[in-house]
């Protein structure tokens, strides 16, 4: 993989990595939504909540509970576009070749691919299509993660022998042209 990834140069990678983590958002949000906006199971949930706290669900008007569901949708949607447009401007700051949002994504991959494989098998009682586009974003992740280990180096963990090997990849404060 990583012959394949050198093949493609830096540049045309770091658009691919940013595109296949961009993708791998939009679905896991996607899947949120799909999994928190059932009115039953809010529905379930609502009144189980309630009675842990020694309130009667009877208390409430089916109306009420409507608009707690709603306010809980626009909250969860709020949530989820604030999520997906701060990944945007990190991903667009990885393409500018910014350390810290290659960092971030770097961290982020960390999690993401077990994460993303555990859903593989949650999302199958809900959706065998959810179950398969995870399994598909597994291989997307770890071509992003092998990338990032291929083309980035923080030059404060590099040797002082790699230091004078790569100037040019280095800021003028550590040495680099």
């Amino acid at each position: 993989m990583n012959n394949f990834i050198t093949k493609m140069g830096e540049k045309k990678f770091r658009y691919l990595s940013a595109l296949f983590c961009l993708l791998g958002d939009i679905l896991l949000a996607i899947y949120i939504l799909i999994i928190f906006t059932n009115f039953d199971k809010f529905q379930i949930l609502f009144k189980q909540t309630l009675n842990l706290m020694g309130i009667q669900a009877s208390h409430f008007s089916p109306d009420l509970i409507r608009a707690q569901f709603s306010m809980m949708k626009s909250s969860l949607g709020l949530m989820l576009a604030g999520f997906l447009f701060i990944h945007l401007i990190v991903y667009i700051l990885h393409i500018a070749k910014k350390s810290s949002a290659t960092n971030y994504i770097k961290m982020t991959l960390i999690l993401t691919i077990p994460t993303s494989a555990y859903f593989i098998y949650e999302a199958w009682s809900i959706s065998k299509i959810f179950s398969l586009l995870f399994l598909l974003q597994v291989p997307l992740y770890i071509f992003s993660y092998q990338g990032i280990k291929l083309f980035h180096q923080d030059p404060h963990h590099l040797k002082s022998k790699e230091l004078k090997k790569y100037p040019d990849q280095l800021p003028p404060k550590l040495g680099g042209v």
